[in-house]
């Protein structure tokens, strides 16, 4: 792995079931609930309810279904810069009210929670830091920053082959993804972001 690759994985845990829930949209499961992004080739930086922490891999993703993406359109020197806005992030304090507010944003149909009325950035959530530190580089995952959850990031980089690659994964991950998104194709429902 390099500096910028996202990991995106799931869990069995009530929490990780819950956020698939809530971060669904009407037609399509929610397969992921949390992102991070490679600091380095064995360093994530992730926002855990614990807070902001730099984790290693794969020894602290035992137990986890994951999907690691690379992106194929951007120079070292980007790199670098996702690596250093992420790490700006570390040691903060998890941002648990912009959860509450997702969850507004899915009940409502909207992103109108997390967009408009719960933008403050000290606190962070998982997939805001990777959108964030993404945006510093002119990059986004075709949602508001502020809105991304980490089936959004999902969502873009199995649409879009020609920016992210599959690096590594877990088998079952991968094939609940091909199974989902090879599905909305079938049905024309797999939109261009």
């Amino acid at each position: 792995m390099t500096p910028g690759d996202v990991i995106l994985t799931r869990s069995d845990t009530w929490i990780s079931r819950a956020i698939r829930k809530f971060t669904s949209k009407p037609g399509e499961p929610a397969l992921v609930s949390h992102a991070g992004i490679f600091l380095c080739s064995k360093h994530v930086l992730e926002a855990l309810f614990s807070g902001v922490k730099t984790t290693r891999f794969p020894q602290d993703f035992v137990g986890s279904e994951f999907v690691i993406y690379s992106p194929t359109n951007i120079n070292v020197c980007q790199r670098e810069l996702l690596e250093a806005k992420a790490a700006t992030f570390s040691a903060r304090r998890y941002g648990y009210i912009k959860i509450g507010a997702q969850a507004l944003d899915w009940a409502t149909g909207t992103r109108f929670f997390t967009s408009k009325i719960f933008t403050w950035d000290h606190y962070p959530y998982c997939s805001f830091v990777v959108a964030e530190s993404y945006k510093l580089i002119g990059k986004d995952f075709a949602v508001p920053t502020k809105s991304t959850t980490p089936d959004d990031i999902l969502d873009f980089v199995v649409s879009h082959p020609d920016k992210y690659r599959l690096v590594e994964g877990t088998p079952a991950l991968i094939e609940d993804i091909a199974r989902v998104y090879s599905s909305d194709k079938d049905k024309g429902n797999c939109e261009e972001k």
